[in-house]
């Protein structure tokens, strides 16, 4: 590790937080600190950076939920053999003319991957999918919600036409979706970056590059 001397803390506490950094907050600044650099009470150096941070305080978190009951689900040992897929939206619009984020997530891995796209319609998940899978790989499960572009005859017919199972999630229950999560942490980067007058493009490499609790 790089012991960094007191005249380029402040610096650095601003490059690992904020920018491409996304705000993350307190434990994914700290993991990017802890990969490359160390100085006498850094920890705690950075938590209160995090706290007294003007953009997350402006955003927000979302507040404390009630929470419902866990469920036993069965352990996905083979990485990227079952993706979830949903999307969010509608969003600010892009310079591109990018209203929606079709949102991907291996559910083994918790890997995760999202794009950009003007509309939800079956066609443009059509168009999406074999974007997400040159990535991933073509799964043997696919599980998204019941949103009409999701269950249409196009999208079906060609999940079929590869061999990919298409399950989905309760309409009843859409927490049973896990990649509800990872749409929370989007919004919450989303509402930094319209602070700071920046796009949602590069979005996924923000959430790439951190390190998940669970792994």
């Amino acid at each position: 590790l790089l012991v960094v001397p007191a005249e380029f803390r402040e610096n650095l506490k601003t490059m690992i937080h904020e920018g491409t950094s996304a705000h993350l907050g307190i434990t994914k600044t700290k993991d990017r600190l802890n990969r490359y650099f160390f100085w006498p009470n850094c920890y705690k150096d950075v938590e209160n950076f995090v706290r007294t941070c003007d953009s997350c305080q402006r955003a927000g978190k979302p507040g404390d939920k009630k929470k419902a009951p866990l469920k036993i689900v069965p352990i996905i040992s083979e990485v990227f053999s079952k993706i979830n897929v949903d999307a969010c939206g509608p969003l600010p619009v892009t310079s591109s003319g990018n209203k929606y984020i079709i949102t991907a997530m291996c559910l083994s891995s918790k890997y995760p991957d999202a794009i950009a796209v003007p509309n939800i319609e079956s066609t443009s998940v059509v168009d999406t999918l074999p974007q997400i899978f040159s990535r991933m790989g073509f799964p043997k499960e696919l599980q998204c919600d019941q949103g009409s572009s999701f269950i249409s005859t196009l999208t079906t017919e060609f999940l079929e036409r590869f061999g990919v199972k298409g399950t989905h999630s309760s309409v009843y229950h859409p927490q049973s979706n896990p990649i509800e999560r990872f749409h929370r942490t989007l919004k919450r980067i989303l509402r930094v970056l319209c602070l700071e007058e920046a796009e949602f493009s590069n979005l996924p490499y923000k959430y790439d590059e951190t390190i998940l609790p669970e792994t």
